[in-house]
């Protein structure tokens, strides 16, 4: 138990500098772009995220398991991830510059383009390689490094947006920057625990591919979600109204970094487990906390959204507001996902995401249709808070029967939910 905690404070501090710089990126990107730019930003980002999504192939999630049971050496698997980096790499470069020059408008420029799919690659290295610190159960390792990324995205914004005055181009630098010193700082750590003597190995490919295709199919559906409501707001609406929406959604989601910062250590400690029952106890435990502390934030956050909304933007985004009070009773809901299903994909079972998802996909589909040529932003938020909600009841089902424990068992308080954070607290402090 004493690494369990140890693993989530370590990566407790990580999300907690990420946050502090991703708010602090927002804040810049808000006051130096304003709501069309940061539409802009955010229509040439989108196609990029869900191509890195798919393109991962799943292969983390694969390393992880592959890593954690043994099942290959780890030069082997990292041999192979190598191999299929630079096929999926190149496709999704190519493919993703296509998209972006003649299917989704005219108002990215070639250099828009090149920077937002300029990272891609760097992108899919990380993910693919941080398997393997994952695998490795490296928690703290892997929470060392993660917050650099946004470190090096602050620092671009306050250089290329706010002092030289690039826009959306400058925008688009920081990210890039940021993804290729993150690729070089991952190789460092990797050279701790592997010799890298390059092999093929058809045999680990096909077999990482074959699982990671569960978990790529599962998490692209899942990202599908979350991206598709942005994507018809841009088709079916106007930049000003992606950029509200994006501002209000990337204040508001930022609560899941409570549950998330509690699923890479879910994801790698179940991948190693011996008692899943005993583990999956563990992890309805630290649901219950997430969700009571996701609760009080949100609704502080809701109560008080017009002001902080004016306070950190500016008044241009103050329709953020609506937004952020639309989609937090659905943030709170999407809470039993993103814990829950760490647990599951932990023992490589990732398909039963699709369960839930896919319905929920469909319902944020036809609701956001229906809803933005008349609500804009609004209309987007009511939808997610549909879909979200629809996602989480479902997969609780999906749980329940793919872990044998009751509703009681998941959800009902006990006295030492929140001794054993405590007392790590109270360690801490002194």
């Amino acid at each position: 138990m004493s690494k369990f905690v140890n693993d989530f404070f370590a990566v407790f501090r990580s999300k907690g500098f990420d946050v502090l710089l991703t708010f602090g990126v927002a804040i810049i990107y808000a006051r130096v772009l304003g709501p069309e730019g940061n539409g802009l930003l955010a229509g040439v980002l989108i196609y990029p995220a869900i191509f890195i999504s798919f393109a991962t192939l799943g292969l983390r999630q694969a390393a992880v398991y592959f890593v954690g049971n043994d099942v290959k050496s780890t030069e082997t698997i990292f041999s192979s991830v190598i191999t299929v980096w630079l096929v999926t790499s190149t496709f999704s470069v190519i493919a993703c510059i296509y998209i972006l020059k003649y299917i989704a408008g005219s108002s990215y420029t070639p250099l828009m383009i090149a920077l937002a799919v300029g990272a891609i690659p760097f992108n899919i290295f990380i993910d693919y390689a941080s398997g393997i610190l994952l695998g490795k159960d490296k928690v703290k390792d892997f929470a060392t490094i993660t917050w650099l990324p946004s470190l090096f995205r602050f620092l671009g914004a306050v250089l290329f947006v706010w002092i030289m005055g690039l826009g959306v181009a400058g925008a688009l630098i920081a990210p890039m920057i940021a993804m290729i010193v993150m690729s070089g700082v991952m190789i460092y750590y990797l050279n701790k625990y592997i010799s890298f003597n390059y092999t093929f190995d058809f045999k680990a490919i096909k077999s990482m591919i074959s699982l990671g295709i569960v978990y790529s199919i599962a998490l692209f559906v899942i990202n599908l979600n979350y991206k598709v409501d942005q994507m018809l707001l841009e088709y079916l609406s106007t930049s000003y109204e992606l950029g509200i929406y994006e501002k209000g959604v990337g204040m508001v989601e930022k609560v899941w970094q409570i549950p998330m910062l509690l699923g890479t250590i879910i994801f790698a400690g179940s991948a190693n487990a011996k008692d899943s029952k005993l583990y999956s106890l563990k992890v309805a435990k630290l649901l219950r906390v997430s969700i009571l502390a996701c609760f009080f934030i949100l609704l502080g956050i809701g109560l008080v959204a017009p002001f902080l909304v004016t306070l950190f933007y500016g008044q241009e985004f103050f329709d953020s507001a609506l937004v952020i009070q639309l989609l937090a009773p659905g943030v709170l809901f999407m809470v039993f996902f993103k814990v829950l299903n760490m647990d599951l994909a932990g023992r490589g079972k990732p398909w039963l995401s699709l369960i839930a998802m896919v319905p929920a996909v469909l319902v944020n589909i036809s609701l956001n249709i229906y809803l933005i040529p008349e609500y804009g932003a609004d209309g987007v938020a009511v939808a997610s808070t549909i879909s979200y909600t629809v996602a989480a009841f479902i997969f609780l089902f999906v749980y329940i029967k793919g872990t044998r424990l009751t509703f009681t068992e998941i959800l009902t308080y006990r006295k030492d939910d929140f001794l054993i954070i405590m007392k790590k607290i109270r360690k801490n402090i002194k």
